[in-house]
């Protein structure tokens, strides 16, 4: 695993739902409203870093949980430096909701779910070789698409 990469990423996991949920709190009124639209944003913000993670790197089920796990251990650090001390000023009442545990379970079960899949974020290195040009067949042997055809070497 690459730990600083994953460190890296979990870092802007969190500062992405920390924008989801600022805007939210204030552009939509109802709490429950505000709850529902995060359980649907969440998977996708998580969905994008596994991706990203997940482009040069081994994948496995396995690997994406302690994804999860290390998107988790981030995100846990910067709210007790960042969101509890500023915005919610209890460490109870902040863990105690049973909307972020939802939320800490859907971390861990979006990234093992694209660690293990095997269509999504395929590595960089596995790109498709250039093809060669159709004019020549085999530059070493001197041999053009026509006359190998005909059958013929080119001088």
């Amino acid at each position: 695993m690459d730990l600083k990469k994953a460190v890296i990423l979990g870092a802007l996991l969190w500062a992405l739902i920390f924008v989801e949920v600022s805007v939210e709190m204030f552009a939509i009124a109802s709490e429950s409203t505000q709850q529902i639209v995060h359980v649907i944003v969440l998977p996708i913000l998580v969905v994008i870093c596994s991706i990203i993670y997940f482009k040069k790197e081994k994948k496995s089920a396995s690997e994406g949980l302690l994804l999860g796990a290390v998107f988790l251990a981030v995100g846990t650090v910067l709210d007790m430096i960042i969101t509890i001390p500023l915005f919610v000023k209890s460490f109870s009442l902040f863990y105690g909701s049973f909307e972020l545990w939802f939320g800490f379970i859907e971390v861990l079960v979006f990234c093992a779910l694209i660690g293990a899949s095997e269509k999504l974020c395929k590595p960089i290195a596995e790109k498709p070789a250039k093809r060669k040009s159709r004019m020549h067949i085999g530059k070493a042997s001197g041999t053009t698409r026509a006359n190998a055809l005909r059958g013929k070497r080119r001088k």
